[in-house]
């Protein structure tokens, strides 16, 4: 159960941060086009789906994952959780930040000015990357724990393991891919 809900939430996860480049690039690129405002609301209808995917999908598989390994290995829950207690909680408030962003852009497309979109849809993307790269050390933690040891448990042994870095930029050019292909996908049905 855990790997069925994880892997649905690092896909959703994964497009957030994918999609999040694409409305940047795409924002940007949008006024600078004659017919722009056919470009945007393309980007409208991207929008609206990206935010209902990434939201919905996300949150229930986010909250679904730790329900889930709460249940498998209690233990090392609370491991994660005390060892990265810094970790999580900055992971947590560029996560608000993140959703509060995607909801300033969505929700002022009509009043906002250009510079104002384009600047909250970087904004989205960098916070959203930025997360990315917090989750990414733990989650590599838990599979190359480098020189992090029950007897050393500096914060940025464990974090800044042997897989950290190959694994962000794996990541990174997934999460790229996903937000082309979901953009593909919302292009097909419009």
């Amino acid at each position: 159960m855990v790997a069925i809900i994880a892997i649905l939430h690092v896909l959703v996860s994964h497009l957030a941060v994918g999609g999040g480049a694409f409305l940047a690039v795409a924002e940007w690129w949008a006024w600078r086009q004659p017919d722009t405002e056919r470009i945007r609301g393309f980007l409208r209808k991207f929008a609206t789906n990206f935010l209902v995917y990434t939201t919905v999908f996300g949150a229930m598989t986010g909250v679904g994952i730790w329900f889930a390994i709460q249940l498998a290995n209690p233990e090392a829950t609370s491991l994660l959780i005390h060892q990265f207690v810094f970790a999580w909680a900055t992971e947590w408030v560029t996560f608000i930040g993140e959703l509060s962003v995607l909801y300033f852009y969505y929700y002022g497309w009509n009043t906002n000015s250009r510079r104002m979109q384009v600047t909250l849809a970087v904004l989205y993307f960098v916070m959203a990357w930025f997360s990315l790269f917090i989750i990414n050390g733990i989650l590599s933690f838990m599979l190359t724990p480098g020189g992090w040891t029950l007897e050393n448990r500096d914060i940025a042994a464990g974090f800044f393991n042997p897989g950290y870095w190959p694994s962000l930029v794996i990541r990174t050019l997934v999460m790229l891919a996903l937000g082309g292909m979901f953009a593909l996908i919302v292009a097909a049905r419009v």
